[in-house]
């Protein structure tokens, strides 16, 4: 990190190795070694014999700004979607130990029928719009596991418990960004949820709707775009870049 902080506050915003050897105290054979590879990976630009920032800095530091920034931008994000579209909008993760979905924030809808769950709520992951999403995102061997050890409960006529038709639905998922289910966890409520990413394209949680049933299946296309939208918007809040 000195070797950044060096190149950051120097006058040209870039240090020859004589440079660097001097202010670090450090051999010019040692710091080759350790330069060489930090500008292969873009972490340094080595251009005319000056060695300054690489892009890979700044999308760390980009990072690193929006993580402390998470909670509001998530917020905001939450209301504008629940302006959208009238309804109850949540930030949800995936809790791997547990291997529960967590509502970690709630905006919820001014209609008098509306979907209602507290902050901090948990939900199955196989049977849930964002727990199909978080899912389908998750590492392979995390996903075999949990859906070959998981109780797959039916909830309701409408769960979906069968493991050939949850891979497809996984796989619907990622094919469209967007997942859609009915009554599957509860009877009389639809979601429609998206992946959220970070600023190395990792899905970290997933923004979803929550709806009465009725209204969810009417309404459906439309809330899709509008629940995509709001998740690519906040996506690139929290440094996505494609």
């Amino acid at each position: 990190m000195n070797l950044f902080e060096h190149i950051a506050e120097s006058e040209q915003g870039a240090m020859t190795l004589a440079e660097l050897s001097v202010s670090l105290g450090a051999p010019k054979s040692s710091l080759l070694t350790m330069l060489r590879p930090l500008a292969d990976q873009d972490y340094l630009i080595h251009e005319n014999g000056l060695y300054s920032l690489g892009p890979r800095v700044f999308q760390f530091a980009t990072s690193i700004l929006a993580r402390s920034r998470f909670p509001q931008m998530v917020r905001h994000h939450l209301k504008l979607l629940r302006d959208l579209t009238g309804e109850t909008s949540v930030f949800t993760t995936l809790d791997r130990d547990r291997r529960v979905v967590v509502y970690e924030d709630v905006v919820e809808s001014n209609l008098s029928i509306r979907y209602v769950v507290p902050i901090g709520a948990t939900r199955p992951v196989f049977a849930t719009a964002s727990g199909k999403v978080l899912l389908a995102y998750a590492d392979a061997e995390w996903r075999e596991r949990y859906l070959a050890e998981e109780p797959l409960r039916q909830f309701n006529p409408r769960t979906v418990t069968d493991p050939g038709k949850i891979h497809a639905a996984l796989e619907e998922v990622r094919r469209g960004g967007v997942c859609f289910t009915a009554g599957e966890a509860m009877a009389e409520a639809a979601g429609i949820a998206a992946p959220i990413y970070d600023g190395q394209s990792h899905v970290i949680g997933a923004l979803l709707i929550g709806v009465p049933l009725d209204r969810g299946i009417a309404n459906r296309a439309s809330y899709q775009d509008m629940v995509m939208d709001v998740a690519r918007r906040l996506s690139i809040a929290a440094g996505q870049r494609n």
